[in-house]
């Protein structure tokens, strides 16, 4: 292990392209009382039995907030990958205009080209349930990442690692990733000496022909980059 982090000391790395602030709740069963403190659904399933009883009908959920965090794939594989010695740049979005003080402690190149999504995760006993609204991306997104990030291609292009993550969460993913590929990785001759990184996420939103493309996307990154 000691051999392959100094062996990883100071390579570059660049990752892209997600950003979330995370706020964290937990989802009010009884609310508290001058006897007795609030109580809280502990798990997923008795979140869902819950929704499924009010089927047909309304509900309101009270939410106790605990806290305020980043998120997203990008901080936190940018921050492991940091504490390695790995010499990490980060395009994403993780703020505008200026980064958002949530990722300035992240030990890593920061680049941001869009304002960060926003997520409640709520929080169980087994597990979290994250709700988000959809980014909204332009027609070109590849052109909004540049005219905040004029230096992104080269970021990509001179990476010894790209990791490109995140895929199922933005609608952009694809056509960014694709732009990564033809402008970064394509124009050079293969080196397999370097690496990708991809993570498709939680894919069961994407349709099967979004998941073709994605893979065979992947097949052209490994013609040029062990991935």
């Amino acid at each position: 292990m000691r051999e392959l982090l100094r062996r990883a000391a100071g390579r570059r790395v660049t990752v892209g392209f997600d950003g979330f602030i995370d706020t964290i709740a937990r989802p009010v069963t009884r609310t508290a009382t001058a006897d007795a403190p609030a109580q809280y659904f502990e798990s997923i399933p008795a979140f869902g039995q819950y929704l499924v009883e009010h089927g047909g009908k309304s509900c309101s959920i009270a939410l106790h907030v605990e806290r305020r965090q980043l998120g997203g794939n990008l901080p936190h594989l940018s921050r492991a990958a940091s504490m390695l010695g790995l010499d990490v740049s980060c395009v994403g979005m993780l703020g505008q205009p200026g980064i958002d003080p949530v990722f300035s402690d992240l030990p890593c190149k920061l680049y941001s080209f869009a304002p960060a999504g926003e997520a409640t995760a709520l929080e169980f006993s087994d597990g979290k349930v994250f709700l988000a609204a959809d980014a909204i991306w332009s027609d070109a997104p590849w052109q909004d990442v540049c005219a905040h990030v004029p230096q992104a291609e080269q970021l990509f292009r001179e990476a010894e690692l790209i990791a490109l993550v995140n895929w199922s969460e933005l609608n952009a993913s694809q056509a960014l990733w694709q732009t990564v590929y033809d402008h970064a990785v394509r124009p050079d001759r293969a080196n397999f000496s370097r690496f990708a990184f991809f993570d498709l996420c939680d894919c069961t939103r994407r349709s099967a022909e979004q998941l073709d493309q994605v893979l065979k996307l992947l097949g052209r990154f490994a013609t040029r980059r062990t991935v």
